[in-house]
């Protein structure tokens, strides 16, 4: 293992280091402690906002920021995340007769990210409103009422489309005999909704919704400014789907594997009712343990 701290390799004996990728408009981020039973840590004069990479070849973290550091007894431990602090800055700003894409690309430039897209519409909209919520809360927003998972990793946005997951090839298939310990999976009906509503009075009176089960409960939604019938009916459709998208989870332990990463599709077998393909949500590499910790979603259909 590598690890390398604003373009130097650290060459000290590390501890700990688990490495935490993220889907779902949350930073990656890692962990890592170092024994420092001499302080040699101390001498390194690690800052916050500095760059570090960890490498297990083939797998790299890519550039993360550090976000804090200490020392204990015997240890020194940093934490890091792959964005800069400013992206929890707080913002307003508005926007008129402005597409999706030209507006992530606004929220992440400010940022310092590129931006990369799979499976995207360019809906046109004619006036966005950005009321103090930081860059990332915001697009994460605006990704979510338009069906769209964001992804924050190595000085890029990915944005990335249900429908896109749901067509990817299965990277990988497991059954309960290949995972390590314990695992947990579980089907929900408490905030699972058969549909939802979406009505704005900001200015004209607009209604939309969409339907998936009359005899399911029906959400409305009445703080989302919208421009139009079929606006709010899209909205509707794509805010039903993501508060239902965790009626099915489940988390589990593998062997340490450092191919597979947040946003890929896993099959399910031999777990009868659970069976099926899952989205990656999070998985968390401990490469110490030599374990990965996966969390996962079930497909729609």
């Amino acid at each position: 293992m590598k690890v390398i701290y604003e373009g130097t390799e650290i060459n000290l004996e590390i501890s700990e280091c688990i490495i935490n990728d993220i889907l779902g408009g949350k930073a990656d981020n890692i962990r890592i402690s170092f024994a420092d039973i001499d302080h040699q840590c101390r001498k390194w004069d690690f800052s916050k906002g500095d760059s570090i990479n960890i490498i297990e070849e083939p797998f790299s973290t890519g550039i993360m920021y550090i976000d804090a550091f200490g020392c204990s007894n015997g240890a020194y431990t940093i934490e890091a995340i792959s964005i800069k602090k400013s992206f929890k800055t707080k913002k307003t700003r508005t926007w008129e007769n402005v597409n999706f894409l030209d507006l992530s690309k606004d929220l992440a430039g400010d940022l310092g990210l590129s931006l990369e897209t799979y499976g995207v519409n360019d809906f046109q909209y004619s006036r966005v409103d950005q009321v103090q919520r930081s860059n990332i809360e915001f697009l994460n927003y605006r990704c979510m009422l338009e069906g769209y998972n964001l992804k924050i990793s190595d000085g890029k946005a990915l944005i990335i489309s249900e429908e896109f997951f749901k067509n990817q090839e299965t990277v990988l298939v497991l059954e309960p005999s290949l995972f390590v310990g314990k695992y947990n999976f579980k089907c929900a009906s408490n905030h699972i909704y058969g549909g939802c509503e979406v009505i704005s009075n900001s200015k004209t009176f607009i209604k939309g919704k969409y339907i998936l089960n009359e005899l399911g409960d029906v959400i409305r939604i009445t703080d989302i400014p919208i421009n139009s019938i079929s606006e709010a009916n899209r909205f509707s459709e794509n805010i039903l789907n993501f508060l239902n998208k965790n009626e099915t989870v489940g988390i589990f332990n593998l062997n340490l594997n450092t191919t597979i990463s947040a946003g890929n599709v896993i099959e399910i077998k031999k777990l009868d009712s659970f069976n099926g393909k899952y989205i990656i949500e999070t998985i968390s590499y401990d490469l110490i343990s030599g374990k990965s910790k996966v969390s996962v979603r079930k497909i729609m259909e």
